[in-house]
C-alpha cells in the first residue's frame, strides 16, 4: 500500500482537467485513510470553479502561488486555514493580498518576503503567521554586518505588540504554561548572571493590565552569552534569542555543530559552494537555505542527536517510525525432517 501511495502522490496535484481529481480523489477513498487534508491540490490558476469546489467538497487544502488563484480558492469555498501560499516569484501584491485575507501559511522564500511581510503586517495592525515551528535561539552573524543586523533586529521587535492571541492586533501572544514560563525565566536568570551577557532588547517579564492573567514574557534578544553557556546550549522554548558574531565558515560550522540537539538549522548566504558544505556538515534534521518555511506534507521531518526520534509528515518517514521491519529466510526445498 505504501508503494502506491508514494507513486500517487510524489508531486503535487495539478488541475487539468475533472476525470483525474475525480480518480485521484476515489484512490483515497477507497484506502479510507483519515488523511486527506495532508493533501494540497495545486490550483494553478485553473478556472473551472466546480473542481475547486469539488476538491473543497472532499476535505484537501489548496497550494496556491498568485493572488489569481487564491481567490479562485477562496471563491470556491476554500477557508484560509486550508491554503498554502507557495512558490518562488510572489509579488508585493499577492503577498498582500494573502495577508489580508489571512491566509493560513505563507512559505517565504528569501529574506525580501520576510521583511516585506513582516513591514506590511505592522502597518496594518495584521497578525501572520509566516508558519514556522523551530524558531532559532541561536544567531550567528558574519562580524562584518553584525551591527546592522542587531540594529534592524531591535527595530522590528520594538514595533511588536503583545497581548492576547485572539486580538488580531497583537504580535506576541502568551507562553502557553506557567511551567514554561518559570523554564525562560530560569535561562534569563542565567544570562544575567554572566558578566559577559547582554540584553539587547526586551528581558522583562509585563505584570499589571491585560498582561496579568497570562504568561507573558517580552521578545528578548542576547548578545554577549557564551556559547558554552546553557542558554546557548539547551532548549529554551521561550520568546529568547542570542546574537552570535563570527569571523569564518570553519568557525561557526564547529560552535553550531557543539550542542546536543539538531532539529533544525538555516543559511543565509549568496555563495552556493558554501550553502552545498553548509547542508552536508551541519548537524540538524531539518535544514533550509535562503528560505525558513514549515514543514510540509512530503516533505520529510524531525531532528538528529537528542532533538526527537523518528520522522513525521512524509509517509515513508511516519510508516518507519511507526512499524517494525522483520528479516525472515526461508528454504522452501523439501526436508527430510519430520516436524
Amino acid at each position: 500500500m505504501l508503494d502506491k501511495i508514494l507513486k500517487e502522490f510524489s508531486s503535487p496535484f495539478y488541475l487539468y482537467d475533472e476525470d483525474k481529481i475525480k480518480n485521484k480523489i476515489n484512490f483515497l477513498n477507497n484506502l479510507e485513510l483519515d488523511f486527506t487534508r495532508k493533501f494540497n491540490f495545486a490550483v494553478k490558476a485553473n478556472p473551472n470553479l466546480a473542481i475547486l469546489n469539488l476538491i473543497h467538497r472532499c476535505g484537501f487544502g489548496a497550494e496556491v502561488v498568485s493572488a489569481g488563484e487564491l481567490f479562485k480558492s477562496l471563491k470556491a469555498g476554500f477557508e484560509p486555514e486550508d491554503i498554502i501560499f507557495d512558490g518562488p516569484g510572489k509579488t508585493d501584491f499577492d503577498l498582500k493580498y494573502a495577508i489580508t485575507q489571512k491566509i493560513h501559511s505563507i512559505n517565504v522564500e528569501n529574506i525580501e518576503e520576510v521583511e516585506f511581510i513582516n513591514d506590511y503586517s505592522l502597518s496594518k495592525g495584521l497578525k501572520t503567521n509566516i508558519g514556522i515551528c523551530t524558531a532559532g535561539s541561536r544567531v550567528y552573524i558574519q562580524e562584518k554586518i553584525y551591527d546592522k543586523v542587531i540594529n534592524g533586529a531591535v527595530e522590528k521587535l520594538s514595533k511588536l505588540k503583545m497581548g492576547n492571541a485572539l486580538d488580531e492586533g497583537s504580535d506576541i501572544g502568551a507562553i502557553i504554561s506557567e511551567e514554561q514560563l518559570k523554564r525562560t525565566l530560569h535561562y534569563m536568570d542565567i544570562a544575567k548572571q554572566t558578566s559577559s551577557a547582554k540584553v539587547v532588547h526586551g528581558g522583562n517579564q509585563p505584570t499589571g493590565g491585560d498582561y496579568k492573567n497570562g504568561f507573558f514574557y517580552e521578545p528578548t534578544l542576547m548578545s554577549g552569552v557564551p556559547v558554552d553557556s546553557p542558554v546557548c546550549q539547551e532548549e529554551i522554548f521561550g520568546p529568547v534569542a542570542c546574537a552570535i558574531p563570527f569571523k569564518t565558515f570553519e568557525e561557526v560550522m564547529q560552535s553550531a555543530n557543539d550542542t546536543p540537539f539538531g532539529l533544525s538549522a538555516v543559511l543565509w548566504t549568496q555563495n552556493l559552494s558554501r550553502a552545498l558544505e553548509f547542508v552536508e556538515d551541519i548537524e540538524a534534521g531539518f535544514v533550509q537555505v535562503n528560505q525558513c518555511v514549515a514543514p510540509r506534507a512530503n516533505v520529510s521531518y524531525g531532528g538528529l542527536k537528542m532533538s526527537g526520534l523518528g520522522k513525521e509528515y512524509a509517509f515513508d518517514s511516519m510508516i518507519n517510525h511507526f512499524t517494525q521491519s522483520k528479516t525472515v529466510l526461508i528454504n522452501r526445498g523439501k526436508s527430510n525432517i519430520d516436524i
